[in-house]
């Protein structure tokens, strides 16, 4: 009878470890998929605030690209607009020296007639 309930006791012990098993594995794998779907999110998290910052980035580079196109289009407005003034500054003392010419040139035929 002791050998009986020894082998019962036996199988009681097997059976409950051999149950115990799966449980275990079951939990271990349900804990093991909580934990990736966590690192998968974080993953996905990363990922997402990635893309945000290389947008960032980006729209940052065209912006400053926008200005720096803006600052040398005026640059080089400034610039015409000064070579513009110089020529006509020019233009009007090239007038002037011809005009001092032109009357200098008729008061000496004024004076010519007057001698003669």
């Amino acid at each position: 009878m002791k050998r009986i309930l020894s082998s019962c006791l036996l199988g009681v012990v097997l059976a409950s470890s051999v149950l115990a098993k799966p449980a275990s594995a079951q939990f271990q794998g349900n804990y093991n998929d909580h934990e990736r779907r966590e690192w998968r999110e974080q993953q996905l998290e990363r990922d997402r605030q990635h893309r945000l910052d290389e947008q960032r980035d980006r729209q940052h580079r065209l912006e400053v690209e926008r200005q720096r196109r803006l600052q040398e289009q005026r640059e080089r407005q400034r610039r015409l607009d000064i070579e513009r003034q110089r020529r006509l500054q020019e233009e009007r003392e090239r007038q002037h020296r011809l005009e001092i010419e032109r009357q200098h040139r008729l008061e000496e035929q004024r004076n010519h007639r007057d001698r003669y």
